[in-house]
Parts: structure tokens; C-alpha cells; sequence
């Protein structure tokens, strides 16, 4: 919700009403994407999400992020058909955390 939110308030070239049709895959690759952010301080370089993602693949973790009632398991390479293939409904409302596992 919180790039919904921020798409439609800050980019002009996207329709009026983007929030109704972004998707969550959509969402999650804008997340992902190195430079993006929904942050407004001038600090804030949008490395957050791309470095999680770049640090789980370079130290072998298998890497859950859990948000509102869905939890996506991080794949490997950023897509939509990937990312809509490691997303579920878990059916409860939850907070947003991460939760990793090393394989060894």
C-alpha cells in the first residue's frame, strides 16, 4: 500500500488512479529495484530492499518477507512470474518482518 500510495502521489506519468491497478508483483519489483524509494528523506538512496535481496542470494539464505496477510518467498531473480510464483496469502494479518534461513 505504501508504493501505491507514493506512485500516485509522485509520479506524474503513471494514471491517475495507479493504486487501484498496481499489482502486489508490481509493488515488490518496484521494492526491489535499486534507487527506488517511497521515502522522503533526502538521505534515503533506495539501496534498502535491493541490498536485503543482493545479501540473502550472496550468503545462501533462503529469505521470507512477510507483509500485511501475504508472504513472499525471495526468489533469486527479480520477475513478475517469479515473484508471483514465491507469493502466498497467508490468510491472517501480519506485520512486516523478514524471517531467514542459511542452507548450509
Amino acid at each position: 500500500m505504501n508504493v501505491k500510495e507514493y506512485l500516485r502521489q509522485n509520479d506524474s506519468h503513471l494514471r491517475e488512479d495507479v493504486e487501484n491497478h498496481l499489482s502486489y508483483t508490481d509493488s515488490y519489483k518496484f521494492a526491489f529495484t535499486t534507487g527506488k524509494t517511497t521515502s522522503k528523506k533526502p538521505r534515503n538512496k533506495g539501496i534498502g530492499m535491493s541490498m536485503i535481496m543482493d545479501g540473502a542470494v550472496d550468503l545462501n539464505l533462503e529469505m521470507s518477507i512477510w507483509d500485511g496477510r501475504s508472504m513472499l518467498l525471495l526468489p533469486k531473480f527479480i520477475s513478475h512470474t517469479e515473484l508471483r510464483r514465491n507469493a502466498f496469502d497467508t490468510g491472517n494479518k501480519v506485520g512486516f518482518y523478514y524471517y531467514g534461513r542459511l542452507k548450509f
